[in-house]
């Protein structure tokens, strides 16, 4: 199987960056599995789960990708919006195509 100019071109960018045969294998291999959960949460029509809220800014954005993240049921700030009158909460948005 020959790569193809793409990926010879990726693969001896992070080369040129000084990472080695192996850590090149890990940033692909990285990316795939960030592909995969990303392709199921969307498959499945599921939110990232609450604690990603708790990453570090930077590595949360890179993480989640502007993908919403699910309401902590158990948070304070969400038992408040549940006792909120009708229409003055703020309501996660919904994703189109997606039934309730």
């Amino acid at each position: 199987m020959m790569p193809t100019p793409s990926a010879r071109l990726i693969c001896s960018g992070l080369r040129d960056l000084g990472l080695s045969h192996e850590n090149v294998m890990d940033v692909i291999l990285a990316a795939a599995a960030h592909c995969f959960f990303s392709m199921t949460l969307d498959a499945l029509g599921v939110r990232l789960d609450p604690g990603h809220r708790d990453l570090e800014p930077r590595l949360r954005q890179a993480l989640v990708v502007d993908r919403p993240i699910a309401v902590d049921l158990r948070s304070s700030a969400h038992r408040h919006e549940r006792s909120s009158p009708p229409g003055t909460g703020s309501r996660p948005a919904r994703r189109s195509g997606h039934s309730e």
